[in-house]
């Protein structure tokens, strides 16, 4: 429980929108959804000593953690304010003691993901809501953020005024791959030409890493190589329970994670696949499930 007697955040709460950051081997940022019945009550949280004590973390007129994106002490914060304009982004380079706003265009609104490659290079998605790009780089820490193409910017794909737009955000030596409404494209960092990738149904990469871990054939787990090639393939597919639905895909210290909507969550480690918490209730989680990270 965060916060104390006077702001309690339930466990249930958790199971809602949360976001992680994780910045050292003891200190991790939590970011929660807005708190309808605790209006004004912190988003925003920080331990260093593994989740036995936490600390609020007061950003001016945050509401809403929308991403958060943290490489070693570097650690920035998407947020809703009060206010509902312009998306809202912070940066910490201490591992979130202290912060400092930074500029945001106004057409970037409603951030939905955020992908860090390096200290100073990031890439948000956004809703697009109201005709305004729907995916943002940035090449210089926040200085400047840069409109890009989507896929279906490029007449890739159709979408329908409610569809999804880009989802998920993978890069890998000079590539950035995207999810844009359930279907994977790629391109050249520069310039942005995107091409489709048949048969790659979802993506995740880490910062610096040689590969992008990706499902292909219905939850099969694999690997990409940095020509966007196969270069490995379980022979088994991932067993979701029965009415669940997978939810989201992670890939860090070369190892896969792959959560499902009932909480359990899959690991794949070394080519070998296996359940790292079989779920015990069969509630629907309805938001990102907390994912562990392993050392490799």
């Amino acid at each position: 429980m965060f916060g104390g007697e006077e702001d309690p955040v339930e466990a249930d709460e958790l199971l809602h929108g949360t976001q992680m950051a994780f910045v050292g081997a003891r200190t991790v940022i939590v970011g929660l959804s807005e708190r309808f019945l605790l209006e004004g009550a912190p988003v925003l949280y920080r331990t260093d000593d593994a989740g036995v004590t936490w600390s609020a973390i007061t950003l001016d007129s945050v509401v809403d953690v929308d991403a958060l994106g943290a490489l070693g002490q570097s650690v920035w914060v998407a947020a809703t304010t009060s206010e509902r304009k312009a998306a809202a982004l912070f940066s910490s380079a201490d591992g979130g003691k202290t912060w400092r706003a930074m500029a945001v265009p106004d057409a970037l609104r409603n951030v939905d993901v955020m992908y860090r490659v390096s200290v100073s290079t990031a890439y948000l998605a956004t809703s697009g809501s109201d005709g305004s790009p729907a995916l943002w780089r940035t090449t210089d820490a926040g200085g400047r953020w840069l409109p890009l193409a989507t896929p279906s910017d490029q007449g890739l794909l159709r979408l329908g005024p409610s569809d999804s737009r880009v989802e998920q955000i993978a890069t890998i030596g000079s590539s950035v791959l995207v999810t844009e409404h359930g279907r994977v494209f790629a391109s050249s960092t520069d310039p942005i030409r995107w091409r489709a990738l048949e048969g790659i149904e979802t993506i995740a990469s880490e910062p610096e890493g040689d590969h992008v871990f990706v499902l292909v054939d219905s939850l099969r787990p694999a690997l990409l190589d940095e020509d966007l090639r196969i270069e490995w393939r379980s022979d088994r597919l991932l067993e979701l329970q029965k009415g669940s639905y997978l939810e989201q895909v992670v890939f860090h210290g070369g190892i896969g994670y792959v959560t499902e909507g009932y909480g359990s969550i899959h690991q794949i480690r070394n080519k070998t696949l296996r359940v790292l918490r079989p779920a015990s209730d069969g509630r629907d989680s309805k938001g990102n499930v907390n994912v562990i990270i392993e050392k490799p």
